[in-house]
């Protein structure tokens, strides 16, 4: 029976590797387009900075460094909608980085729009998630996982009184079940959050004669609410709710393989 609980334990630990994903492209290309797109910048050639940027992007390399550069060269271009939507991709994986929200900022208020959310809640304040990123919000879930599946282990190798191992599991499992429902809660929000990267009306109706509802600015923060064919149903920040084409918003946020 040892051998058995040895065996389980052993395989446990293995199996932590396992959920690991290496990242992909080739390290030279993709150093060669960085470094191609900062000297672009520097010379004022914005565009093909832009182009270079977009390369990476499309070797599966999303840093924050990339994005923040996007950021830069498309509001040198005029495409400030473009601009706050890589600033806000460059602050989900970089947080805390106070050059990339003073951009953000200024990009916004260039435009004159605000932000969609109002900001983080009262739980998410005290548990200092708001400077988390969602790599490690999910780096918290897993951490809390092994912790949970450790303890039960461990309880069940030593034999520790039953008793002893449900209470402690369920203290593990009240924490994980916490993380793990505001990271699902924030990634359910931030997946429909989208900006407008080509100003134009809202409509009614999924319909190009559709009675106009109201206009939406260049840069301006939406949540998606669902898609009909080549329309998307938007939900503005004071409420108002309307149809644009799909070409006029660019979620924040892209799951493997979606295209909005």
């Amino acid at each position: 029976m040892l051998q058995w609980r040895v065996i389980l334990i052993v395989f446990f630990v293995l199996s932590l590797g396992w959920g690991s994903e290496a990242q992909a492209g080739n390290s030279y290309k993709v150093d060669r387009l960085f470094a191609t797109a900062v000297e672009s910048y520097r010379n004022g050639d914005f565009k093909a900075a832009i182009n270079a940027g977009e390369e990476i992007l499309r070797e599966g390399i999303g840093s924050a460094a990339v994005y923040y550069n996007l950021g830069n060269a498309y509001f040198k271009t005029g495409s400030v909608g473009r601009a706050i939507l890589s600033y806000l991709r460059a602050g989900r994986l970089a947080p805390r980085d106070a050059d990339i929200h003073a951009n953000l900022s200024f990009a916004r208020d260039f435009v004159g729009v605000g932000s969609l959310h109002a900001g983080p809640s009262f739980w998410r304040r005290i548990f200092l998630l708001k400077r988390l990123s969602l790599s490690e919000v999910r780096g918290i879930v897993f951490l809390a996982f092994v912790v949970l599946t450790s303890f039960f282990l461990w309880g069940w190798f030593v034999r520790l009184p039953r008793k002893r191992v449900i209470l402690g599991g369920v203290v593990f499992g009240i924490l994980w079940a916490y993380f793990l429902g505001v990271l699902l809660t924030s990634m359910g929000r931030d997946l429909r959050h989208a900006v407008v990267v080509l100003p134009g009306e809202a409509r009614f109706e999924p319909f190009d004669h559709a009675t106009v509802h109201f206009s939406l600015r260049e840069g301006e923060e939406v949540f998606l609410r669902r898609r009909e064919d080549r329309w998307v149903k938007v939900q503005r920040r004071d409420g108002k709710v309307g149809w644009v084409t799909a070409e006029a918003v660019e979620k924040v946020i892209l799951p493997r393989g979606e295209k909005l």
